[in-house]
């Protein structure tokens, strides 16, 4: 999916608002999707093993196709690259949003994590591809090929 813009990475259940939480008029991780005005494009994708957390690298320059980012996570490979972020699930979905939308619709969202970066990956104005990939132990990995490279693992 194209997106471009800065994203956040995270957990949905933390920006979603209460009410709207695990409601089908709102954030339904059994569907996953946010049926909510504020977004626009999004990726909300189970996480295939539950709760967890999650680091964000940018791999070493050269790697600038998902099929590399693939071999690098099937190989445990993380040496050449460089950690840019966290991010933590409590409800065993993530999700990959623009930040502007989630801060639209929750404005206390950024506020109520600022404590706790580990819970949230922001990459600022990302321009290109993401996808949600699943490793051969069917956990969720998010790749982004464009102006700035990432994969989580």
């Amino acid at each position: 999916m194209k997106f471009k813009g800065s994203i956040y990475i995270t957990d949905p259940s933390y920006i979603a608002l209460r009410e709207d939480w695990a409601d089908d008029e709102g954030f339904d991780p059994m569907d996953e999707t946010i049926n909510c005005p504020e977004f626009t494009d999004y990726i909300f994708k189970s996480t295939g093993i539950g709760d967890g957390s999650w680091q964000v690298y940018q791999p070493s320059p050269g790697f600038r196709s998902f099929e590399e980012n693939h071999s690098l996570i099937e190989n445990l490979d993380y040496n050449e690259c460089e950690a840019i972020g966290a991010f933590s699930t409590d409800s065993a979905t993530a999700c990959v949003v623009y930040q502007c939308e989630a801060d639209d619709y929750n404005p206390s969202f950024i506020q109520d994590f600022q404590d706790t970066p580990h819970c949230l990956t922001l990459i600022e104005n990302f321009d290109g591809e993401i996808e949600a990939y699943y490793d051969s132990d069917d956990e969720l990995h998010f790749i982004g090929i464009g102006n700035i490279c990432f994969f989580s693992a």
